[in-house]
């Protein structure tokens, strides 16, 4: 066992699966469960999205049901609930290997397939054009396998027709607008995409991240906000003098506040604004 607590198993499961047989030869426990939260080579394996180590232990006779990790989920549950855009691929063909080892499909496992595909969806415009086909092959095959309808593609807002929500809260507004008009990464093209982007990121800051990275950069959207929502039909001046002094001593209802006067401004200003230069980096 290393320092972090992993066995020579897991290890080879996740760097050398070509050493699992030789290391089950002299002894050691397919099913042992390590460190703290009890995970099985196979979890970690799984968890780390190690299509090699994953076949080789269930070739070996890995137990497929046995749970572990933080959340103690079986290995299948654990490789999903940790799927990001990128381990698609390797989801889709570990996905395969323990279903048809007899792994049975649950509802929590269709709600991460669902939540996979909303993530990819959302990033689909700034994913590496080179992992892309396969990607989007991987995440048709997790459709697939657990019968879940297939997450429709965002619809890129071109600026040819005003600002349009259908929600009739503010918070299934800010939702909305946020999916119309925020990338998956990097600046939006239009004010108003840049506006509702920059209340989400520094209340995730400040709310979510205790505002550990809080610095001029984040001064800086801070009076940019602050410049939009002054712009056109105004926002209330009240609410403009919060932005400007959002700290991260700031208080959860003000965010809540901000973001609401930001969807508001929006709607009052649906004629796409092009955003031009900018002189901030986040």
């Amino acid at each position: 066992m290393n320092t972090y607590g992993h066995t020579a198993l897991s290890e080879a499961a996740r760097w050398k699966p070509e050493n699992i047989e030789l290391l089950l030869s002299l002894g050691a426990d397919i099913n042992y469960k390590e460190g703290t939260f009890g995970a099985t080579a196979l979890v970690c394996a799984a968890g780390n999205h190690r299509t090699g180590g994953v076949r080789e232990l269930v070739r070996c006779g890995a137990d497929v049901s046995i749970t572990g990790g933080y959340f103690h989920y079986d290995a299948l549950t654990e490789a999903l609930s940790k799927c990001k855009p990128i381990d698609i691929r390797n989801m889709a063909e570990i996905a395969e290997i323990l279903l048809q080892a007899g792994v049975k499909i649950t509802p929590k496992m269709k709600e991460y397939v669902t939540k996979i595909g909303t993530e990819f969806e959302f990033y689909r415009d700034g994913f590496n054009p080179d992992y892309l086909e396969e990607t989007d092959k991987g995440l048709k095959e997790l459709y697939r396998l657990f019968d879940v309808p297939p997450v429709p593609q965002k619809q890129k807002y071109d600026g040819s027709e005003p600002i349009r929500v259908k929600s009739k809260t503010w918070q299934k507004q800010y939702g909305e607008l946020w999916d119309m008009l925020v990338p998956g990464s990097g600046s939006a093209a239009f004010v108003q995409g840049e506006a509702i982007r920059i209340a989400g990121k520094i209340s995730y800051e400040i709310l979510d991240n205790g505002g550990a990275n809080w610095d001029s950069e984040y001064r800086k959207l801070r009076d940019a906000l602050a410049e939009y929502l002054s712009s056109g039909k105004s926002a209330d001046e009240e609410i403009i003098s919060k932005v400007k002094k959002i700290s991260p001593n700031t208080e959860e209802k003000v965010f809540d506040e901000i973001a609401e006067a930001t969807v508001k401004w929006i709607l009052q200003n649906p004629h796409p604004i092009p955003l031009g230069e900018i002189d901030y980096k986040r």
